[in-house]
């Protein structure tokens, strides 16, 4: 009598998929949004119309323990390309050069990569100008937080729209970065001298932010502390009147370590 051999089938494996990004911008598409598809294919969207619950989330975050930073600098930048209102694009501009500021609280160096602080300046000036181009809206510090994430703030005609930040911190954080940069880097290489160029652009821009917070002391509406009109004029004070004698060292110092100079010496 023969036994009957059972056949054995293999079992296919089922692998787990990735979380990819897709954009959501086809061709056929008009919906300015994007897609971040989890395990099990779930796809997680982020549009306009999510942006301040995003925001939120992201807010209420901060602090914690095991918090991506990266990665909701990622999301952000995601977020400010499908944000369609300028008060949409401005929450996304102060929560994103505020995320970036937290990086170096996670970072073995105690100040900002280049990188890092190129994108936070550019993102201030961005800033700036979406202030400047719509005058019904300002930053200020003393701005009630807006707790509606489902309908954005709709106000009436030459009623002001208040937004809580503070553009004196952010060009003071981005001053004390680029000081705190230059104070690890070689006074001799040319990595200082191209981080010596980033100032022309900080320079512009605290400048910048200066005749914003003028303008805004013009209003009766806004109340404005001269405080802070105060501490950017000392910033860009010490931008102009402090490089000379900065110049005379650095010239100093060249002529010290020139071989020519130290031959004519010997």
């Amino acid at each position: 009598m023969s036994e009957e051999e059972e056949e054995v089938q293999p079992v296919e494996k089922v692998k787990k998929s990735k979380a990819v990004y897709t954009d959501g911008l086809d061709a056929a598409d008009d919906d300015r949004s994007f897609h971040l598809v989890g395990p099990g294919g779930k796809a997680l969207q982020y549009s306009a119309e999510s942006i301040l619950k995003n925001l939120r989330s992201i807010v209420e975050s901060r602090g914690k323990k095991n918090t991506d930073r990266a990665e909701q600098i990622r999301v952000m930048e995601k977020l400010l390309g499908v944000a369609t209102t300028p008060y949409q694009t401005i929450r996304v501009l102060l929560t994103l050069i505020s995320t970036r500021f937290d990086l170096t609280t996670s970072s073995s160096t105690n100040y900002m990569s280049q990188e890092q602080w190129k994108s936070a300046e550019h993102e201030y000036g961005k800033l700036l100008e979406m202030l400047e181009a719509n005058r019904n809206m300002v930053v200020v510090e003393n701005a009630e937080e807006w707790e509606d994430d489902e309908k954005p703030p709709q106000p009436a005609a030459g009623e002001l729209l208040k937004i809580p930040g503070s553009l004196v911190s952010i060009a003071e954080r981005l001053d004390d970065e680029l000081t705190r940069s230059l104070q690890h880097v070689d006074p001799h290489t040319a990595e200082y001298i191209e981080r010596l160029s980033d100032e022309q652009a900080l320079y512009n821009n605290i400048l910048r932010g200066l005749l914003y917070v003028e303008d805004l002391q013009k209003n009766e509406k806004i109340e404005t502390p001269q405080d802070a009109a105060n501490r950017l004029v000392m910033r860009r004070l010490e931008h102009v009147y402090f490089k000379r004698r900065l110049g005379k060292q650095f010239l100093l110092c060249l002529t010290q370590k020139s071989p020519l100079v130290a031959a004519q010496r010997t």
